[in-house]
């Protein structure tokens, strides 16, 4: 049976309770029986998840929040030294516990496996949770992500074994002293925290250093980092190594990754013999993950053949290219991959999945430190994606660095070859991007930031936007009416403004103000007459204004050019010249991406 309740964790108070590595402690301490409580910035299906175990949940951060009884405060790194619960905690000499010490005591007297690395860590101890779950073996288990619904990152179980996520960005997973630990890859990264690969090094070697007396260290033998890891602790006494991967010198090795869609089947040569099994993600980076999931299994004595088949279970986690949905043939995928490395391989594998399909990506740096340091790289690899939007810095826990912006990602994208267009609005991000898509079309929301919201919003812009709509120079009001739906037609019309652009015929001299309804700004605008065959802005060439960008295509036999705004990149339509049409006469223009204002002309 597992351990109970630690000392001194009775009644915790949690400062940030439902961020992916607090909310999963607080939610087994509250499963094992202890009086939860705590605080965080803003209402979440996390907080409602926690509430619904017996916690209480404070929204905002507030002296008061702090119950004179609590045992002890539990932190992360992230928060402040002048958060006013931790100076109440201060005054009322409550216990501080950070978060790596909390979630070190719920190990204890269990057999834990804890997984580490740059890139990876949610995904394989996730994969490691559902396996030795399907295998009735009632894991107790904390992952930085939920598998499914909100709260799902964590579980108390009665069985022998905790998996555990391992956090190097502050060096709290030398807190901890696994039976078997797993590091899937060695890179720079946390740059706040590591001024170099040496420093990183010395961390993972701390961390290896703490795996229990005849423990193991599965790890990887392709990686950089991680095979020069291996050379340096594979003179630690008592412990076992056990490398992965498609290396010949691998001791569990890759024989040969077949993509199957959406899924991977994996072949692996294990202590001599092969075997075959179904990841059920796309990507080759998930299905390495897989392996080495499959190492520590084995490794703590769980069955190969079974692990394997149990591997197949797992279906992916929140934020870890997780399809939000699909709409009007468009699908949305969200990808917590903020490093190069990880964008990378998430754009390869969603490349690999899309086929002939456009790739489009919405990517929100997450940290200044990040971004200064890698911004270059960042850029680089988002030259996989056919477009990108690139939104500001996503401070978390950071102050801004003077000099660094979005701009470095994207001034490296472009130079890269990547057609990249600054949003610095989130809030226009949604009906810019649904502007953009077309049917067949990949949307990726990538970032470890909130970016992750703009998914649900993007899809709600593609049921509501309307189709492209033709407009012939020649065609009269009632074929308009008999066309568009009466919505589109309302839209066309522009009811209500005077004099009318179709209809009856008027001598009346305007000037239409055409602009981008993701952003307001103005495209273009004519003073010819709005007779009544000039319905839309046929008559004009977007080529005259700078307002708008212009992407063209040759490859069937005419000229066809995509019109999007420049200032935030919707969508707006498609103008096509062909032989004997000099001028744009069959122009498209999405109805629900131009609005149009009508003004007495001033000459």
């Amino acid at each position: 049976m597992a351990p109970g309740i630690p000392a001194a964790m009775e009644r915790p108070h949690f400062i940030g309770i439902g961020g992916a590595g607090m909310s999963g402690i607080a939610k087994i301490l509250a499963q094992r029986g202890a009086k939860v409580a705590g605080s965080d910035a803003k209402e979440s299906g996390t907080a409602e998840a926690l509430r619904a175990l017996g916690a209480t949940v404070h929204i905002g951060h507030a002296a008061g929040h702090l119950a004179d009884d609590a045992s002890c405060v539990v932190v992360s790194s992230a928060i402040r030294a002048d958060n006013p619960e931790l100076v109440r905690a201060a005054e009322l000499s409550v216990p501080v516990v950070h978060r790596s010490d909390a979630l070190a005591s719920l190990m204890g007297g269990l057999r834990a496996i804890a997984v580490a690395g740059t890139h990876g860590k949610t995904t394989t101890t996730s994969m490691l949770a559902v396996a030795l779950t399907e295998l009735n073996l009632d894991p107790s288990y904390a992952i930085g992500g939920d598998l499914a619904g909100p709260g799902t990152n964590a579980a108390h179980g009665e069985g022998a074994i905790f998996v555990a996520e391992a956090d190097e960005s502050d060096r709290s997973f030398q807190k901890y002293d696994p039976e078997v630990a797993i590091v899937l890859n060695v890179e720079l990264d946390h740059h706040a925290n590591y001024a170099s690969m040496d420093e990183i090094y010395e961390s993972f070697e701390a961390f290896a250093g703490k795996i229990v007396p005849g423990g193991t260290l599965v790890i990887s033998a392709d990686q950089a980092g991680a095979v020069e890891l291996t050379e340096r602790v594979r003179s630690l006494p008592s412990l076992n190594v056990v490398t992965y991967g498609e290396s010949e010198a691998a001791d569990v090795r890759v024989h040969k990754i077949t993509p199957r869609g959406l899924t991977s089947e994996v072949t692996v040569v294990l202590n001599g013999k092969y075997l075959t099994f179904t990841v059920s993600v796309p990507g080759r980076h998930y299905a390495l993950n897989a392996v080495a999931a499959l190492a520590a299994g084995v490794a703590l004595g769980v069955p190969a053949h079974n692990l394997a088949s149990a591997l197949g279970k797992y279906t992916g986690v929140k934020r870890r290219l997780q399809l939000k949905g699909e709409v009007a043939g468009v699908q949305v995928i969200d990808s917590y991959a903020h490093h190069p490395t990880e964008m990378t391989a998430d754009l390869e594998a969603m490349r690999g999945a899309a086929s002939e399909a456009r790739l489009l990506v919405v990517f929100q740096p997450h940290l200044f430190s990040r971004t200064q340091e890698l911004g270059t790289e960042m850029g680089q690899a988002l030259a996989l994606a056919d477009a990108s939007v690139v939104l500001d810095i996503y401070p978390a826990r950071e102050d801004p660095i003077p000099g660094i912006t979005s701009d470095l990602i994207i001034d490296a994208a472009r130079a890269a070859g990547a057609d990249v267009t600054a949003v610095h609005d989130k809030a226009a991000v949604p009906e810019a991007v649904a502007g953009m898509a077309k049917p067949g079309d990949l949307v990726l929301t990538m970032g470890a930031g909130d970016v992750t919201d703009l998914g649900p919003q993007i899809l709600d812009h593609l049921s509501s936007r309307g189709s492209d709509v033709s407009y012939d120079i020649e065609k009269p009001d009632e074929q308009w009416r008999a066309e568009l739906t009466p919505a589109e037609y309302a839209v066309l019309r522009q009811a209500g403004t005077e004099p009318a652009f179709v209809g009856e015929y008027t001598d009346t001299k305007t000037t239409g103000v055409y602009s981008c309804r993701a952003c307001g700004a103005d495209l273009f605008r004519s003073d010819t007459k709005f007779e009544s065959h000039c319905g839309w802005p046929s008559f004009y060439d977007p080529k005259d204004s700078d307002a708008v960008e212009l992407i063209q295509d040759r490859s069937h036999g005419m000229v066809r050019t995509e019109v999007r705004c420049a200032r935030c990149g919707s969508h707006l339509g498609h103008v096509f010249e062909g032989e004997g049409y000099p001028t744009p006469t069959d122009q498209r223009y999405c109805i629900n991406s131009i609005s149009l204002r009508l003004a007495p002309d001033e000459g």
